[in-house]
């Protein structure tokens, strides 16, 4: 059985998807200094490093998903692309919330909510298209 069109999007999307909170997650866990420093935060005690250890296993654990829902793909399961379609509106629903709550009208200031909504707004449509493919009858 071929991979179909949607669903080799679909495992593009959750790569790129799952690289940007990784790359958060590993440098809050391995370098918490630089990390706080990134975020203006200028004494690091052991509570800071704490909290961005905690911080840390969060985003990890949605990076987990990400890979549990690309590896579910991978071997043709159906939950791969419900998963896919959860993460997307959850990521999606993340970013909106973000402007909302902090009313960040200044691009420089909200690029990750749009970076959220963007991915997540990718995520959703391919995986409710992946859904579709695989849900028509083979004669199709």
């Amino acid at each position: 059985m071929k991979m179909k069109a949607f669903s080799m999007v679909l495992i593009i999307i959750l790569m790129i998807a799952a690289v940007l909170p990784a790359n958060v997650g590993f440098k809050l866990m391995f370098y918490p200094k630089d990390a706080a420093l990134s975020m203006n935060i200028s004494a690091v005690n052991e509570d800071v490093t704490r909290a961005m250890l905690v911080l840390s296993a969060y985003i990890i654990s949605w990076v987990v998903l990400y890979a549990l829902s690309l590896v579910w793909i991978l071997r043709k399961k159906k939950e791969g692309m419900t998963l896919a379609l959860f993460l997307g509106i959850v990521t999606l629903g993340r970013g909106l919330l973000l402007i909302y709550f902090y009313n960040t009208h200044d691009l420089g200031d909200s690029i990750v909510a749009y970076i959220m909504i963007t991915i997540g707004a990718a995520l959703t449509a391919s995986a409710t298209l992946a859904l579709r493919e695989v849900s028509k009858p083979e004669s199709e």
